[in-house]
């Protein structure tokens, strides 16, 4: 009986561990998500405003000024990031 409950001690012990190490990466994985959510919300153009820019078909008027804005500011963020020392802006990208 006490090798039972000594096994199943351990058992249990391991599993807790197991727990711990899995809600931490989930933690690690939301924080990524949350970087990359808001580095692609800042660094890119959504495709309705690359249609306003390289449609031919699309007429040049606010929404064309709209988006050709968007790329000024994508492209002022761009500066900044690259004058800055924030070498791990791409890291949770890729890791």
């Amino acid at each position: 009986m006490r090798a039972h409950t000594k096994a199943a001690t351990t058992q249990i012990s391991r599993s807790l561990v197991d727990a711990d190490l899995l809600q931490s990466r989930r933690e690690q994985i939301g924080t990524k998500h949350t970087m990359l959510s808001a580095f692609q919300k800042c660094f890119t153009l959504p495709e309705e405003q690359i249609l306003y820019l390289t449609s031919a078909s699309e007429p040049v008027d606010e929404k064309f000024f709209a988006a050709f804005d968007r790329v000024k500011t994508i492209h002022s963020s761009c500066q900044s990031l690259l004058t800055t020392d924030n070498s791990r802006a791409g890291y949770y990208s890729w890791h």
